[in-house]
């Protein structure tokens, strides 16, 4: 009897475990805030919209959008192009990968761990960060 007591609160914890996980895990990128004409997909972004990988978010003339990546913050500012490459999130370790197609970004990585990573891509270059701030602008016509 004690063994199956002891395999149904192994069962229901797991459960548990793995639903808090997977909230935790659509919950991790999100518009915190953003001003002016702001796109996810072609479709209008509201704050408080989650933000997936692949997701590409586009900004208009004066506008721009702040997210939320786990505990790094990025803004996106006027007449930009960001994809959402890579969201990767498992239990403490991270790895956001973004590609700046066209315009300014401006990022705010958490203090990254020794597995986690945060990088920037642009047509000409990657950049791969260690927990400082930075900005990073690309012209589609180069």
């Amino acid at each position: 009897m004690k063994k199956y007591i002891f395999a149904a609160a192994a069962i229901i914890t797991g459960i548990l475990i793995g639903g808090c996980s997977q909230k935790e895990a659509d919950e991790y990128a999100m518009v915190t805030f953003m001003i002016g004409d702001v796109k996810k997909n072609s479709a209008e972004v509201q704050i408080g919209d989650l933000i997936k990988e692949n997701d590409m978010i586009v900004t208009a003339d004066n506008s721009f959008c702040d997210i939320k990546i786990g505990e790094s913050i990025i803004r996106i500012k006027a007449l930009s192009n960001v994809k959402i490459s890579t969201l990767f999130k498992s239990g403490n370790v991270e790895t956001t990968t973004l590609g700046l197609d066209a315009g300014k970004m401006l990022c705010k990585p958490k203090k990254l761990l020794k597995d986690e990573n945060f990088f920037v891509k642009t047509p000409t270059a990657v950049a791969g960060v260690r927990g400082t701030q930075f900005a990073v602008e690309t012209d589609k016509a180069l």
